[in-house]
């Protein structure tokens, strides 16, 4: 458990620095040209060095990631995973020149807070094969975000929920990565494998979006919330991770707390900022 741990740890610094990379990125493309989720702002990933190195970044922490989903439960892998946002919060203050409020800090100290009581309350990480079809679900899953990310994406700018979205997509990558087979010869007929691949393209385009229109900060604490807990959710549900015994409490408050937390941030979101894209 140790080193799923360290590896989960390690992966959370890499995206906590990625998602600033990529913020200086998507504000930094020309034009309308990351404005939306689109060809212009596929062609500007693979053109602009920010973006690749961004992607560099996510790639190598989804591989620290992919050995912490092996080695520990979801429950425990995606809380250390959260703690990418601290070392978010703090870069886009220095580098970025984001000014975040005393309330913003206390809503993201509240999802930390809330994050930590769930990790604390990961029980035994069993192995259990699920049924065949729970990989074409979470295909569907992901096909299915994708469009309702579409659809927002052209109601207006909305980046705390296009931040919840991509942090749909990027769970959707953490289950499908415990799903997907060990063997190299079964990947391509494995239903998990195209989810993965969907899902997490996906959301490195509608987090670039989010980022383009909102605050860092306030983009990533939904996301975080959300790659943290449906991952966790499936796991306690079908794939035989548990809640420790007698912490069931402490799971539902810490639950809770991030929850609100993440409420809060959209309430600042919505009510006091606008913009960030040049």
């Amino acid at each position: 458990m140790t080193v799923g741990l360290v590896a989960a740890l390690a992966a959370a610094a890499l995206f906590g620095v990625a998602a600033v990379v990529q913020a200086r990125a998507a504000r930094d493309l020309d034009g309308d040209a990351g404005g939306s989720i689109g060809p212009q702002l596929i062609r500007g990933v693979v053109t602009q060095p920010l973006f690749l190195l961004a992607v560099l970044m996510n790639l190598g922490g989804f591989g620290l990631h992919f050995l912490a989903l092996r080695a520990l439960p979801l429950f425990l892998a995606q809380a250390a995973i959260s703690t990418s946002l601290v070392v978010t919060a703090l870069l886009a203050v220095r580098t970025l020149g984001e000014r975040l409020r005393s309330s913003d800090w206390v809503a993201i100290g509240g999802v930390v807070v809330g994050l930590v009581m769930l990790s604390l309350s990961a029980g035994d990480h069993a192995t259990v094969t699920p049924a065949a079809s729970t990989g074409w679900y979470l295909l569907v899953l992901a096909a299915a975000v994708v469009v309702a990310a579409l659809v927002i994406d052209r109601t207006g700018p909305h980046p705390f929920a296009l931040g919840l979205l991509a942090g749909t997509l990027f769970g959707t990558v953490s289950i499908a990565g415990r799903l997907v087979p060990g063997s190299v010869a079964d990947l391509a007929t494995s239903p998990a494998t195209y989810a993965l691949a969907l899902a997490g393209a996906s959301a490195f385009l509608v987090y670039s979006v989010a980022l383009r229109r909102g605050h860092v900060a306030r983009v990533t604490a939904p996301l975080v919330a959300m790659q943290t807990v449906l991952p966790a959710a499936v796991g306690l549900a079908f794939l035989g991770d548990s809640i420790r015994s007698g912490w069931v409490a402490v799971a539902c408050i810490g639950l809770v707390v991030t929850l609100a937390g993440s409420a809060a941030l959209a309430r600042f979101e919505a009510t006091g900022h606008e913009s960030v894209a040049h």
